[in-house]
């Protein structure tokens, strides 16, 4: 299989080196809120742990988003408590997509599409499916990437915001049934 195989952009992008003031705000909030995110689920490990605040940093480190979950899940199921099915099936599925999309807005390049006016970004991770194939494409053979709108942003936001509250959730269940194991 070779380049010519797959779908060629039929114009060139300019790539960009300033974003809209409406979009900069956007992905400054997506990555305040994220870092929040990851700062709950690095306390319920803590708390889990049993362990502070600085033993905590200086012993499990800054694993990424998903793995943070994980080892919740795995810390919970050894300490003997309980986290309900339907709220892990929820963060199972948003937390790993909430951290790819701050990823690729962190670490992505943006470029404008001048035939429409929009701006794109290119992120040259993993691998993407193109319509009538049956096989993923790497990114970096063949970059592909969404339009970034406000609303699409704004999305991500509500999403985080969501996920934020359900794991300030978890925290409280969780310290809840630890104040009832130590009684």
């Amino acid at each position: 299989m070779s380049s010519n195989d797959f779908p060629q952009p039929t114009h060139s992008l300019e790539l960009i080196k300033e974003l809209p003031k409406e979009l900069c705000t956007a992905i400054g909030t997506i990555m305040i809120k994220h870092a929040y995110l990851e700062n709950v689920l690095q306390h319920i490990i803590y708390d889990l742990s049993g362990v502070d605040e600085i033993v905590g940093r200086v012993v499990c480190g800054q694993p990424r988003t998903s793995d943070r979950f994980n080892n919740i899940k795995d810390l919970a199921l050894y300490r003997g408590l309980t986290i309900e099915p339907e709220l892990i099936k929820l963060l199972d599925r948003d937390i790993p997509e909430i951290a790819r999309k701050r990823d690729a807005l962190a670490h992505g390049a943006f470029f404008k599409d001048p035939e429409h006016d929009r701006i794109i970004i290119r992120d040259l991770s993993r691998k993407w499916q193109p319509a009538g194939r049956n096989k993923g494409i790497k990114k970096k053979m063949h970059p592909s990437g969404p339009y970034v709108t406000p609303e699409a942003l704004n999305g991500i936001i509500e999403v985080l915001d969501a996920v934020t509250d359900s794991c300030r959730y978890l925290l409280g269940s969780l310290r809840n049934q630890l104040a009832q194991q130590q009684q």
